[in-house]
């Protein structure tokens, strides 16, 4: 009967510390989130700039090209482990399809970019033969940079994390700077990026694309 009632008391206590774990709140950030980043918002202020200091042809020209990133993004996860350590990187399965949907896109682009300079279709052909090119041929040539391994290059970030009220600290060393964070929202499955502050891993030059939304995996 002894030996029964400590296998009793000893069962009570596991239950007891199971169910404090239940009730505790845990951590909100632990797990995988998703992001889709459009590449018109990353190529936005670029195209802007480029459009605002060209003649009415030239603007003509870089919107009808603007129009071959519409609908095509990539897919960012970041994912926070209880162990206090984030990664944060693109998706390749995404961005591939994404680069084969603007290549494709670019093939109804490029020559309506031509056109909109006042180029009629006669005068584009000759000027393809001209160059010896096709349409093909241009799509290559615009889009030569665009591969996975350039764009993944310098976006990815790993390190560690930390969660204070509503400022999301992402570092590498050993100590976080008090001064860069991320000002964060946690509403259920979604996690919304609304403000970066100083230098933030993985989160330099985004205030365009702000807030970024990332729903729970």
């Amino acid at each position: 009967m002894t030996k029964f009632k400590r296998i009793t008391a000893v069962l009570l206590v596991v239950i007891f510390a199971v169910s404090l774990c239940a009730c505790s709140p845990g951590n909100p950030l632990a797990g995988k989130w998703n992001y889709n980043l459009k590449f018109n918002d990353i190529i936005e202020s670029y195209v802007k700039n480029s459009i605002n200091s060209a003649d009415e042809s030239q603007k003509a020209m870089y919107e009808e090209l603007y129009k071959a990133f519409d609908d095509c993004d990539v897919m960012l996860t970041m994912e926070f482990n209880n162990d206090k350590s984030f990664k944060l990187a693109i998706d390749e399965d995404s961005a591939q399809a994404s680069i084969v949907k603007i290549k494709e896109n670019m093939k109804t682009a490029i020559p309506n970019a031509f056109k909109a300079m006042g180029m009629s279709d006669e005068v584009f052909e000759k000027y393809l033969k001209s160059q010896n090119k096709t349409v093909e041929d241009l799509v290559n040539q615009f889009t030569e940079e665009f591969s996975v391994d350039q764009l993944t290059k310098g976006v990815g970030a790993s390190g560690y994390y930390e969660l204070e009220d509503n400022k999301l600290f992402l570092f590498t060393g050993d100590k976080r700077v008090d001064a860069n964070y991320c000002e964060v929202e946690i509403k259920g499955n979604e996690l919304s990026i609304t403000k970066v502050n100083g230098t933030v891993e993985g989160f330099k030059s985004v205030e365009n694309i702000l807030p970024m939304k990332f729903t729970k995996a």
